[in-house]
C-alpha cells in the first residue's frame, strides 16, 4: 500500500509540471481551457515540488512528511 501511495503523490507532482511548463510556455497544452500566467506557473512549480518533496519524504519514513504535505495540499 505505502508503494501505491508514494507513486501518487509523486504522480502529483508530475501532473503539477504540466502547469508550470504551461504558465511559462514551454508546451503549447491545448487541454489546458483556462490560461495560465506566469505567477500561476510559479505556483504550480511550487507545488510540485512540494508534492515530490512529500513521496520522497514518506518513503524514508522522515516523521515531518505531512508538515511538507498541508501547504502541498492546500496550493493544490
Amino acid at each position: 500500500m505505502q508503494p501505491l501511495f508514494i507513486a501518487l503523490l509523486a504522480l502529483h507532482g508530475a501532473i503539477h509540471f504540466l502547469g508550470f511548463a504551461k504558465g511559462f510556455e514551454l508546451i503549447e497544452g491545448n487541454q489546458f481551457k483556462v490560461p495560465v500566467g506566469r505567477r500561476a506557473g510559479a505556483l504550480w512549480l511550487l507545488t510540485a515540488i512540494l508534492f515530490i518533496a512529500v513521496s520522497v519524504l514518506f518513503a524514508f519514513s522522515q516523521a515531518a512528511w505531512w508538515w511538507v504535505a498541508c501547504p502541498a495540499i492546500v496550493l493544490s
